[in-house]
Formats: C-alpha cells, sequence, structure tokens
C-alpha cells in the first residue's frame, strides 16, 4: 500500500480508498502595482466552472465554504 495522488490513481486506472483528513488549502496571490493584467486573467480562471472541472478531472474536489 501507498498514498500517491488521486491524479495518478485515476490517470493508472487503479482504484483508491479515500482518507478522511482536513483538506489541504493552496494559496496564491497577486502583486499590486505591477502590470498584472494575465495574472488577474488566470486568477479569475481558477475559480471557473471550466477550471472546476479539471480540477476534479486531477483528484481535487471544490471548496465548500
Amino acid at each position: 500500500a501507498a498514498y500517491i495522488p488521486l491524479s495518478i490513481a485515476k490517470k493508472l486506472e487503479g482504484s483508491w480508498t479515500k482518507v478522511p483528513m482536513p483538506p489541504q488549502r493552496l494559496f496564491g496571490g497577486i502583486v499590486k502595482d505591477r502590470d498584472a493584467l494575465a495574472a488577474l486573467v488566470f486568477y479569475d480562471y481558477l475559480f471557473s466552472p471550466r477550471a472546476a472541472d479539471l480540477f476534479r478531472k486531477a483528484g481535487f474536489e471544490p471548496v465548500q465554504d
């Protein structure tokens, strides 16, 4: 047995058991006073339904607030 990312288990068409544990939070940010148009567009994309589908396929779960 081993702990591997869900995305790898899915890619290899393996089986898995979800281990109950608190969610892992990932953080990012945008620096003020910079030409950050591309960063802002990308940031907005990360919260879009299209990105959510890609995250789910990779084994991530949506944030539950």
